[in-house]
C-alpha cells in the first residue's frame, strides 16, 4: 500500500493505492453506500463495509469529495479530494 498527497488547481489530492485483490465495476457501484457488502481481504480480513460510507459522509461534510477506480485482482486506487486552502 502507498500514499501520496498533491495539489490538482484548487484542491489537494489524498491517493491511497492497494495492490491487493481489486473489486470488479458492480462491487465499485455500492461501495460508498448502505449496500456495501463485506468481502474477505487479500489477508483474509473481514469488515462491515461501513467504512468507506464513513469516510465519504465525512468527506463531503468538509467540502470534499471521495472514490474509488480499480479492476479485479490488480488493486484499487481510492482518491479523496479537498478544496486547498488560500
Amino acid at each position: 500500500m502507498s500514499f501520496k498527497a498533491k495539489q490538482i488547481g484548487s484542491e489537494c489530492w489524498l491517493i491511497i493505492l492497494d495492490s491487493g485483490i481489486g473489486m470488479g465495476t458492480d462491487k465499485q457501484a455500492d461501495l460508498f453506500s448502505l449496500q456495501a457488502q463485506s468481502t474477505f481481504g487479500t489477508d483474509n480480513e473481514k469488515g462491515v463495509g461501513l467504512g468507506p460510507l464513513l469516510c465519504k459522509e465525512f468527506t463531503e461534510l468538509q467540502g470534499g469529495r471521495v472514490w474509488a477506480e480499480s479492476v479485479s485482482n490488480e488493486g484499487i486506487a481510492c482518491f479523496v479530494s479537498m478544496p486547498a486552502g488560500d
